[in-house]
């Protein structure tokens, strides 16, 4: 079991999970006040700071992982003899998987006998944390890198997910909805309904209106459309909407007897594009159709 199991910090895995399953963490970057930051992935207060200064009106700005930077992640490891595996973002939000290619290209050369395995996730937040902890369950069980690389494949789109923004300005900023759209939306409480496609990208595909509404629905679509609740653990995001979080897990609990879920944060480089009030289902679905 001579390889190293990393994903990125957009996964939002607690800390307490990377040490379990022994990963290790590409950090993305965020800038935030003329600095650049990364996740401390629920170890102190840089998540809850984040939130804290987007609500008084401060504006972060993320940016993808260079192939330089990859590099300085994967070759200390290469050069120690050890394999890797990436689990990656996806590449239906950001080019940063293009990135990790360009370094496992470069590094191919420079390490002809090592294997840098770079998968992409199609997934984000706490789904791709689900991947990459199964995965590492699997490696600490002995499983070779080609198994657990097969695996991810195999299942990486049976993770679902359904969100709602509070604010519709974060994704009128990221060119998600027009100016007129979010415009009216907002003066008319409307909150949209968002999923992950089959090929990682984040779209709106339904509306209601109001916030308890939309904290309702996100329960009814996991209701309708996850698979065998009893044989796993339902990732509830909130993004400082605590309150919300726990209200879904009550709705959650009337619809789905027995249903077990976790809360976790959702990390700042993902908070950065949706904004505080971001609230989140992640779960094991059939698999997502092709579009």
């Amino acid at each position: 079991m001579n390889y190293i199991l990393f994903t990125d910090s957009n996964s939002d895995i607690p800390y307490e999970e990377v040490e379990r399953y022994d990963l290790h963490i590409a950090y993305m970057p965020y800038q935030l006040d003329d600095a650049e930051h990364v996740s401390d992935l629920g170890r102190g207060d840089v998540i809850p700071n984040f939130y804290a200064a987007m609500r008084a009106g401060k504006t972060p700005t993320t940016s993808m992982l260079t192939p330089e930077r990859y590099t300085g992640y994967f070759e200390p490891h290469l050069a120690q003899g050890e394999d890797i595996l990436f689990l990656c973002f996806s590449s239906g939000l950001s080019s940063t998987y293009n990135s990790a290619l360009v370094a496992q290209r470069e590094l191919a050369d420079k390490y002809p006998d090592r294997k840098l395995v770079v998968l992409d996730t199609q997934n984000v937040s706490m789904g791709e944390a689900y991947l990459a902890m199964e995965a590492g369950k699997m490696r600490l069980a002995g499983a070779p890198l080609e198994e657990v690389a097969a695996w991810v494949e195999a299942h990486k789109y049976n993770v679902r997910y359904w969100f709602t923004v509070d604010d519709l300005v974060y994704l009128k900023r990221g060119g998600r909805i027009s100016a007129t759209t979010a415009a009216f939306g907002t003066l008319l409480n409307i909150k949209p309904m968002l999923t992950v496609t089959r090929d990682g990208r984040l779209i709106s595909v339904d509306k209601v209106k109001g916030r308890k509404k939309a904290v309702k629905q996100l329960a009814k679509n996991l209701a309708d459309e996850i698979v065998d609740p009893q044989d796993q653990v339902v990732s509830i995001l909130q993004a400082d909407c605590l309150k919300d979080a726990q209200a879904l897990q009550g709705y959650l609990e009337e619809l789905v007897p027995g249903i077990r879920c976790r809360t976790e944060m959702v990390g700042p480089t993902i908070c950065a594009h949706a904004g505080p009030g971001t609230l989140a289902v992640v779960f094991l679905g059939n698999e997502r159709e092709r579009t």
